[in-house]
């Protein structure tokens, strides 16, 4: 993300690829998913966005978090998208809908969140105060991006 907040997909020898562009201009992080087909975007407000590469386009601006998000990451398969906020929610996001699945409360405010490959732990990172430490949370299969 650039400061006129332009997503730039590049190549790894650097040349760029494809240009998003920011509607609301304060999103500052993009993480890109596994098969290359989606974004998820955020930064200084409290809404995620769901990105489609080819058609650079936002699928769902996803409310919730209020104080701003921290984190986010995209299962493999693109089914689910969690994230941490500075409200010490990590919140469960359907790709295909833009709906909350789930919200679960958390003891601190994660800095972090990481999946792993099969989706059924999700690990989260604080850094401050008597729980600061990493936590990881078994997520229900109903959302686990395997099924």
């Amino acid at each position: 993300m650039d400061e006129e907040g332009r997503i730039r997909i590049r190549a790894l020898s650097g040349e760029e690829q494809i240009t998003l562009m920011d509607p609301t201009g304060t999103d500052r992080v993009a993480i890109l998913s596994a098969t290359n087909k989606r974004i998820v975007s955020f930064g200084k407000s409290a809404d995620l966005r769901i990105w489609n590469v080819d058609t650079r386009t936002v699928l769902h601006t996803l409310p919730g978090h209020s104080g701003g998000v921290r984190d986010a990451v995209i299962t493999p398969d693109e089914r689910w998208v969690f994230s941490v906020g500075a409200d010490r929610k990590l919140r469960i996001w359907d790709v295909a809908t833009g709906k909350e699945d789930s919200v679960i409360d958390l003891p601190e405010t994660a800095s972090c969140i990481r999946i792993l490959p099969k989706a059924d732990v999700v690990a989260t990172v604080s850094a401050s105060g008597a729980n600061g430490a990493i936590q990881l949370w078994h997520i229900s299969a109903k959302q686990r991006a395997s099924e």
